[in-house]
């Protein structure tokens, strides 16, 4: 019964990384209806961005590294999008050779990455920190604050695709975007801010598997009994939590 509470807290923690990696993809293909193979590589390429400003050079702390490496990454999505995902996808009408792309796009970022980083683990420059013991569960405070991070980070973009005229308009495209067009919604300028939101949302999914990962480590290192495999079902939970916030 313990390992069963210890493998659910830590589901818990999994799923938490899961729902934000889900909401960012689930944005980019409401928008564009296609879907971004690179977006696994979207998350990496977010971490070792964090890591630079964490460990490499300017040393930041490594939630500040967050922020910074999850804007990044947003920036280049957009860019990516710009560049290279949006001529094909107005030259080609059918979805598939977008995907395609997108497949192709991962396989360069995937060489890159690698070329550049390797293939070495590499670990946030992070304190040690003291596993709490929370009911049945064995946490850090670090997990904590990821799970934290996700659930307010659901409810905003619940919020913002309800209620702020940016959200409806995202609705409005994601239902049809020839109507939003001529209705006055301005769909670039719309496909350019999902695009920051989805590669922000994949940098942040990306730093903060990073971050679970290390503490995990942690507290099967504190604790033998402990299971590194999530309850299959809090993953499935987490896409369908995302994809119930994501336009319809």
């Amino acid at each position: 019964m313990t390992q069963f509470w210890l493998s659910f807290g830590f589901g818990l923690v999994t799923a938490s990384v899961l729902a934000i990696a889900a909401v960012g993809l689930s944005l980019q293909f409401g928008i564009t209806n296609y879907i971004n193979f690179a977006y696994g590589d979207f998350m990496a390429l977010g971490a070792y961005l964090t890591y630079e400003l964490n460990v490499s050079f300017l040393h930041w702390n490594v939630w500040f590294a967050l922020v910074g490496g999850s804007l990044l990454m947003g920036a280049i999505a957009v860019l990516l999008n710009r560049f290279l995902l949006s001529p094909f996808a107005r030259r080609f009408e059918k979805s598939f050779y977008v995907l395609i792309v997108t497949f192709g796009l991962s396989l360069i970022m995937l060489n890159v990455l690698d070329s550049i980083w390797g293939s070495d683990v590499r670990a946030y420059n992070m304190k040690i920190e003291q596993v709490l013991h929370i009911g049945p569960f064995l946490l850090t405070r670090n997990q904590l604050i990821v799970m934290a991070i996700s659930v307010v980070l659901m409810g905003l973009v619940h919020v913002m695709l309800k209620t702020t005229r940016l959200g409806k308009s995202m609705r409005a495209m994601s239902d049809n975007t020839t109507l939003a067009m001529t209705s006055g919604v301005d769909t670039k300028r719309i496909t350019t801010i999902t695009w920051f939101l989805s590669g922000t949302l994949a940098g942040l999914a990306g730093t903060v598997l990073g971050i679970t990962e290390g503490n995990s480590r942690q507290r099967r290192a504190s604790s033998s009994s402990s299971s590194s495999s999530p309850p299959s079902s809090l993953a499935a939970w987490a896409v369908f939590t995302a994809r119930w916030l994501a336009p319809s």
